[in-house]
């Protein structure tokens, strides 16, 4: 039997558990899987690990590297393997944790695939500091990572924990870089998705669809090994330049992805939260809803303070459930406790457009300035902007504060192409209530009718 065929039963298995959703039974058939590699004195091929574990950026399915990279699996590996099976599962959080740092303070911790696995667990368990301690002792320390594989997987891990923290800019330059200097290609597809990520957030969209295009990312991604990733992030850029129902298909795709993969855990992809908000901007609320609380399940479930943050913040924002801002105020404090910058300067700009809303004047600006502060220690120059643009637009005398939230939501679908016809079935009023809160907004903001609304900057609906 061929090398790359002595796990297929293996792997058969592992997806028929993974579609019935018997997500512990897959676990421990992984887990026994990687036992039988490591007893094999002559060593694997790295494309034998592939599906075992869902990693980002991990070995493929029938993938021949050359002779130099087969390789003994190391004990450091399946202790690491089995970390991210925990994160994937949803198992214990502690357990994790343990498992990684105990991969990445062992002697095998410079093998590239146990140094992956491990950083990524980290990065889902919350500890970035620790895990940017890791890759930049790896990036730095060439004598000892071994191979210009190791540096460039460090590299790439050093960038991402840079974009999680709040650093775009450092993380979009890195991740160039990397580009041009050639990435190990069965980690370009996740880079470039890495790279969009941090362009989206620093309002560079024509690079990000361009970084898109000429990769061959835009169409059906049958030959990507890490379409979840690459989904998400195209997810990103449809929400950015208001397509919300194109967004809402590729994170439901997303999801797709990773739950054929043994994936459940939202701290790996918050897919179902992005696709809630989505879902929720075209008056999809029941779609919105059921995503939402599912998503505040699950994190609740795994335990780290950044993926709870994220899940509670969009569900308070979709249901409404912020009375006395309690729920919003919750999902704050946990992103500052996880290190989420980014997350946190979305949150309370969010916030503070909401309040602002609902005409708690002082309390949204007091959020947005929470919002700018961030910005501005991040050097993010396009967050900073909006945010100033935000705080004249709802100071005293600005254009919003004349609107109500039937205005902005009637309009926003305007923006969205839609027409009046639909506008009025999908928010239950009447075509003439339609046509008044359009006129009101044209009007109150001095801008030419729907054209004019690409310039608003509209609250969360």
């Amino acid at each position: 039997m061929s090398p790359v065929d002595r796990l297929a039963p293996n792997r058969g298995a592992l997806a028929e558990l993974a579609r019935l959703g018997r997500w512990s039974e897959a676990n421990d058939a992984a887990m026994e899987a990687v036992r039988r590699l490591q007893a094999e004195p002559a060593g694997v091929l790295a494309s034998e690990l592939a599906d075992l574990v869902y990693v980002a950026g991990g070995p493929r399915p029938g993938q021949v590297p050359p002779s130099s990279e087969r390789l003994v699996v190391p004990e450091e590996r399946g202790l690491a393997m089995r970390a991210l099976s925990v994160v994937n599962r949803i198992g214990r959080l502690d357990e994790a944790t343990e498992a990684a740092e105990a991969a990445l303070s062992s002697p095998g911790r410079w093998e590239v695939g146990t140094f992956w696995y491990a950083v990524l667990a980290l990065v889902y368990a919350d500890h970035l500091d620790s895990a940017r301690t890791h890759c930049a002792r790896a990036v730095h320390d060439a004598s000892r990572s071994g191979s210009e594989r190791h540096r460039h997987a460090a590299a790439v891990l050093h960038a991402r924990v840079a974009f999680l923290t709040g650093d775009s800019a450092t993380a979009a330059n890195r991740f160039a870089l990397l580009l041009d200097d050639g990435v190990h290609p069965q980690q370009r597809g996740l880079v470039v998705a890495w790279a969009v990520a941090a362009l989206i957030d620093l309002g560079d969209l024509e690079s990000a669809g361009e970084l898109l295009r000429e990769n061959g990312l835009t169409s059906t991604l049958d030959n990507e090994g890490d379409r979840a990733e690459v989904l998400w992030a195209r997810g990103l850029l449809h929400e950015a330049v208001d397509r919300p129902q194109a967004a809402f298909a590729d994170f439901m795709a997303c999801g797709r992805e990773l739950l054929k993969r043994s994936v459940i855990n939202p701290a790996v992809i918050p897919w179902r939260s992005a696709a809630a908000r989505n879902a929720s901007a075209t008056e999809r609320a029941d779609i919105a809803l059921a995503l939402a609380r599912e998503e505040v399940v699950e994190a609740h479930r795994w335990g780290a303070p950044n993926p709870i943050g994220r899940a509670l913040g969009v569900d308070a924002l979709i249901t409404d459930s912020y009375a006395e801002a309690d729920p919003l105020r919750t999902a704050a404090a946990l992103l500052e406790t996880g290190g989420a910058s980014a997350d946190l300067r979305n949150l309370w700009y969010t916030f503070g457009a909401k309040l602002s809303l609902e005409r708690h004047f002082d309390a949204g600006e007091e959020a947005f300035a929470a919002a700018r502060q961030l910005a501005v220690q991040a050097g993010n120059r396009f967050w900073t902007e909006r945010i100033d643009a935000a705080l004249r637009n709802w100071s005293e005398g600005g254009g919003y504060r004349e609107l109500s939230r039937q205005d902005f939501r009637v309009a926003y679908l305007a923006r969205l192409g839609f027409g009046n016809k639909d506008i009025a079935g999908r928010l239950h009023v009447s075509l003439r209530t339609v046509e008044l809160c359009l006129s009101t907004v044209y009007r109150k903001l001095g801008i030419s009718r729907r054209d004019g609304l690409r310039s608003v900057l509209f609250p969360p609906l």
